[in-house]
C-alpha cells in the first residue's frame, strides 16, 4: 500500500482545513495515509479525521499573533518587543521542523496544502517522491498572489486546483514563466450534497447561521498577508462593513419560524453596529453577543418574535 502525507499548517478550524480533514478521510481505505500539522492548536483536529490517519505535530509552539496585536493595542513596549522576539523564534522552529519533516518523510507522495510549504515540499522533498500542492484560492488578478505561488510551485510535479477557471489562470501563467509543474483541476472532496437544491421559497428554519464579510472597503489593504489570499469578495463589507448584516437581518426574516434564531459571526468592533441594525428592524428579541476564546466580542445571537 502507498504512502501519503499531507503537510498541514495546523488542524483547527478553516476552509483548508476542513478539505485536509475529508481529503485524509477519502484516501484512509486505498492509501496509508498520514497528515503532518506544524501547529497544535487544540487536543483534537476541529474536524473528523478517521482513526486509520496518522497525525503527527512537528512542534510544540504556537502562533502568538494575538499577543503581539494586544501589545501594539496596549502599547506596552516591553511586551511588544518581547512578543517580536518570541514570533521570530517561532518562524524559526516552524522553518526548520518543516524542513527535517520532508527531508525524512519515506512517503510516496507528499501533498501541500499553502504556498508557504510548497517551497520547501520542492526543495527539500526526496528525489523518488511525488510533490503535489494544492490550491483553493482565486488570485483575482492580484500579480503578487499570482507570482507567490508560481515561485512555490517551481519544483513541484503537479499543481492542483478546485475549478476549472483556475486550472486555465495558473496554467497560462506558469506557461509564460517556464514553470514546469503541471496544474490539474479536481473538485474539493466535499461531504456528500444532494444533486438538486429546493429553492428557499416557503421554506420556514429553526435557525439561519451566517459568516458574512464583514471587513470595512478601506480595511482589506492592511489586513496579513495570509488573509489577503481570499477572495475579496469574501471580504469586503462595504464602506462601512455591515452591509450584508443590514440585508441579512432584514430578509431572514422571511425564512425563520416563530422563536427561531438568527446567529452571526461579526467583527471584534462590531457588537453595538450589529445589534442596532438587529434592533432597528423590529423583528427580533433576546439579542446578545458572546465572545471568542481571545475574549473579544465575535457571535451575535437574536431570535425572532
Amino acid at each position: 500500500m502507498k504512502k501519503v502525507t499531507i503537510l498541514a499548517l495546523h488542524l483547527g478550524y478553516g476552509g483548508i482545513e476542513k478539505c485536509i480533514a475529508a481529503l485524509a478521510n477519502s484516501l484512509v481505505d486505498t492509501y496509508k495515509v498520514e497528515i503532518l500539522a506544524i501547529y497544535k492548536l487544540y487536543d483534537e483536529p476541529a474536524f473528523y479525521i478517521d482513526p486509520k490517519v496518522h497525525i503527527r505535530y512537528l512542534s510544540k509552539v504556537v502562533p502568538n499573533k494575538n499577543d503581539f496585536k494586544y501589545a501594539v493595542k496596549r502599547v506596552n513596549i516591553f511586551k511588544i518587543i518581547k512578543e517580536a522576539i518570541k514570533a521570530l523564534n517561532i518562524l524559526r522552529i516552524k522553518r526548520k521542523v518543516l524542513i527535517d519533516a520532508i527531508d525524512s518523510c519515506d512517503s510516496d507522495i507528499i501533498i501541500s496544502t499553502r504556498d508557504y510549504t510548497n517551497k520547501y515540499l520542492g526543495e527539500y522533498r526526496n528525489n523518488n517522491v511525488i510533490a503535489i500542492g494544492w490550491e483553493h484560492n482565486h488570485p483575482h488578478g492580484d500579480k503578487v498572489i499570482m507570482k507567490r505561488l508560481r515561485n512555490s510551485c517551481k519544483y513541484l510535479d503537479k499543481l492542483v486546483v478546485v475549478s476549472r477557471e483556475l486550472k486555465h489562470i495558473y496554467s497560462e501563467d506558469f506557461k509564460n514563466n517556464d514553470i514546469k509543474c503541471q496544474v490539474e483541476y479536481i473538485p474539493n472532496f466535499l461531504e456528500k450534497i444532494p444533486k438538486k437544491i429546493n429553492k428557499l421559497d416557503n421554506k420556514k428554519f429553526d435557525i439561519i447561521v451566517s459568516n458574512p464579510p464583514y471587513i470595512r472597503k478601506d480595511e482589506i489593504k492592511k489586513l496579513s498577508e495570509e488573509v489577503q489570499k481570499e477572495p475579496k469578495i469574501a471580504l469586503d463589507g462595504g464602506e462601512d462593513g455591515l452591509d450584508f448584516y443590514r440585508i441579512i437581518a432584514e430578509q431572514a426574516i422571511n425564512y425563520l419560524k416563530t422563536g427561531s434564531f438568527l446567529c452571526f459571526e461579526i467583527g471584534y468592533n462590531q457588537k453595538n453596529d450589529v445589534i442596532k441594525i438587529i434592533e432597528d428592524e423590529q423583528n427580533y428579541k433576546n439579542t446578545y453577543c458572546k465572545k471568542d476564546l481571545y475574549g473579544n466580542d465575535r457571535i451575535i445571537i437574536t431570535q425572532v418574535l
